[in-house]
């Protein structure tokens, strides 16, 4: 009973966390938008075969939910609270229940006080601001951690799950894969240094096993997919393309490829370092005794978790992995040592009344700094939020001018690729330019990709030609802030204005 009552308690706490730091009835990512329709397609029409409003795109060829697993998972939220709305409340009980797994996963790992390490996430401001997008980020990480669980209990049937749910619901599954490869060569490396296993055991060893099985379930999820074959060539564009070839020269990213900066790195983990080194002076024994199953599995985490640093100072976004899967290593490595038998709260009370006057004031003011050195960054990321959270209808009264004259089919020419996914939602009926990715387009059509950015960024001025004769584009939104882009339609009559509000303007193109 006493489980059940922690997991209720971490499930309403996070809960209230998230509900608290949400900024309603607007989305900090504009991807959100494009789950929402995706989802709504999908209660209408079944799955999504194809996607013609960016045709222009790889996506008009080779097009993928990735997600596809996240947008059923989203169907009851968006049948009840209608797109929007049920998108943003899904995303806050998702974010709420990785805590909970994040805890069981840690109890069945026999990690020592699982709701402490549980509750050390809420310590990284970077995590809890990936958390709160609304985006299926909770689902993939949960499943991430699923399966290194289930490689490390050896449970070939919850390693087959594993990758199967994974390959449905995000694109992300082959860090899985590579992952529990790195837990096996650890776990090699333990064995031969400190067992003294022979080195040719590296092939003769059981988790190979294992890993056949998580191939095999993310085989059957890629084969299975609505979308199959092209999920594989789209899943290529983004790991090579986007990921690892990253082409910051040719196209404008999303903040979350740019490198990640050592601030948030280092205040995402400062926190978490500091509870757990006090965590293992109160409550570790002065003569610990290691526990060779943790410390083995410790080993190939240890691997793991440089790999995700090492990501996550290439790209931003992968501090929604590193710093989950950190925690998650830290507590197995404390587990590797015996934990005392007098825990709790009398225990630290006890402790700190043995210490010197001078030293409380000292630990009193170590303990105000680091919560002050959390806090601030934590609150800074939730205005940060607030700020950057797009109102749903944010481009319905401007866009409205365009949806009302345009004919299905026709195509509309936006300022900035981040625009589609809201205008997706708007009018379904149109044709787009770039959007999800602006790779995606360079990757179809260097050409139009070049030509587009020029144009939009200001550094080329035949808009006429570009809009018109490239890309056969009969209206135009833009935003005010775009001004370099606005003055090269306002001085070509061939562009008459439709609409003009405090945030955008929409053009015809005669």
């Amino acid at each position: 009973m006493r489980i059940w009552k922690s997991l209720i308690l971490l499930f309403l706490f996070a809960l209230a966390f998230f509900i608290l730091i949400q900024p309603w009835g607007g989305f900090p990512d504009p991807d959100a938008f494009v789950h929402a329709k995706e989802t709504q397609w999908i209660i209408q029409h079944g799955p999504l075969l194809s996607f013609p409003w960016l045709d222009l795109t790889l996506l008009g060829s080779h097009f993928a939910d990735l997600e596809f697993l996240h947008h059923v998972l989203l169907i009851p939220f968006v049948y009840l609270f209608g797109p929007l709305w049920g998108v943003q409340i899904a995303g806050v009980v998702f974010a709420s229940a990785f805590f909970v797994l994040f805890f069981l996963l840690l109890k069945r790992l026999r990690a020592h006080a699982p709701f402490f390490w549980s509750f050390l996430l809420f310590l990284s401001p970077a995590m809890v601001e990936r958390f709160s997008l609304s985006k299926p980020s909770p689902l993939a990480i949960g499943l991430f951690l699923f399966g290194l669980t289930a490689y490390v209990l050896k449970k070939p049937l919850w390693v087959f799950l594993a990758g199967f749910v994974f390959a449905l619901s995000h694109g992300g599954w082959s860090l899985l894969l590579v992952s529990e490869v790195a837990l096996l060569c650890g776990a090699w490396l333990f064995d031969v240094v400190v067992e003294g296993m022979p080195i040719r055991s590296f092939f003769s060893l059981r988790p190979w096993a294992l890993i056949f099985w998580s191939a095999a379930g993310t085989a059957l999820g890629v084969v299975i997919h609505p979308n199959f074959p092209h999920n594989l060539t789209l899943l290529w564009t983004q790991l090579v393309q986007v990921a690892v070839l990253t082409s910051f020269h040719r196209v404008f990213l999303g903040a979350e490829w740019l490198p990640a900066a050592w601030t948030s790195l280092v205040v995402s983990v400062a926190g978490i370092c500091f509870a757990s080194l006090a965590f293992v002076f109160g409550w570790t024994e002065k003569r610990a005794v290691l526990d060779l199953d943790h410390a083995r599995n410790t080993a190939g985490f240890s691997i793991v978790l440089a790999g995700l640093f090492a990501l996550s100072i290439k790209s931003f976004r992968m501090i929604e992995y590193f710093v989950p899967f950190f925690i998650f290593f830290l507590a197995l490595l404390v587990s590797s040592i015996r934990i005392k038998r007098e825990r709790g709260w009398q225990f630290v009370r006890n402790w700190f009344n043995s210490l010197q006057r001078w030293f409380k004031f000292l630990f009193a003011g170590l303990i105000l700094l680091c919560s002050a050195g959390i806090l601030i960054p934590l609150i800074s990321s939730v205005l940060f939020l607030r700020a950057q959270a797009r109102p749903f209808m944010e481009f319905a009264k401007g866009f409205a001018s365009i949806s009302r004259t345009a004919e299905p089919g026709d195509r509309v020419f936006h300022s900035s690729w981040d625009q589609f996914p809201e205008l997706f939602f708007l009018d379904d009926r149109l044709r787009y330019i770039s959007g999800l990715d602006p790779t995606f387009l360079l990757a179809a059509r260097p050409d139009l990709s070049d030509a587009y950015r020029d144009l939009t960024r200001g550094t080329r001025q035949d808009a006429y030609f570009v809009i018109h004769e490239l890309f056969h584009a009969k209206f135009v939104f833009a935003e005010n802030h775009d001004a370099a882009f606005l003055r090269a339609l306002a001085s070509d009559p061939r562009f008459v204005r439709l609409s003009a509000d405090e945030r955008t303007s929409t053009f015809r193109v005669e």
